[in-house]
């Protein structure tokens, strides 16, 4: 059985990663020849679409609500408390150790920064996380020295954080 891929230089792959243009562009030459030649094919079309649409946002509008619904919940929930609650009923759920990859290739190092403070607010931060800046050696001297200040300034954030670099030349 052979498989497509969308990197391939065949007519499929091609066909596949044009469709979204076509239909776009297709929808606006539809729409332009219809109001120019057919007017009464013009207002069924835009009929059809606005009616697309507003299925469209009332879908938008319901799955907003449902997930400002969800989150208010899980807001409520104190995730900490019945974590100590289940570690203190099973010893061995203290054996729990969260590794944080951290991937970046020219970030803001202040934005990395933040994000790693973030990170470090959880009151499991300190114990149980270790973080791993995935740094790219392509960077250069750049990188190096942006994580030797990134893990000096919160390093006492963590159980444990380092970097790695990605070599150059591997993919």
């Amino acid at each position: 059985r052979r498989r497509n891929s969308l990197s391939e230089v065949e007519v499929l792959p091609w066909l596949c990663c044009m469709a979204p243009a076509l239909s776009l562009f297709g929808i606006y030459i539809s729409i332009i020849v219809t109001s120019l030649f057919f007017p009464r094919m013009f207002y069924i079309l835009t009929a059809c679409l606005t009616f697309i649409v507003l299925l469209w946002i009332a879908n938008l509008a319901f799955s907003s609500m449902l997930g400002a619904y969800s989150l208010r919940e899980g807001t409520r929930t104190d995730w900490h408390a019945l974590l100590e609650q289940l570690q203190n009923e099973d010893p061995t759920a203290n054996d729990v150790l969260h590794i944080v990859l951290l991937p970046n290739f020219k970030e803001n190092e202040r934005m990395l920064k933040e994000t790693l403070e973030n990170l470090g607010c959880s009151p499991m931060a300190r114990g149980r996380t270790r973080v791993v800046l995935a740094m790219e050696a392509r960077e250069g001297q750049a990188a190096r020295e942006k994580a030797e200040r990134l893990i000096s300034q919160t390093s006492h954030l963590f159980a444990d954080i380092f970097a790695t670099f990605h070599p150059e030349n591997v993919p």
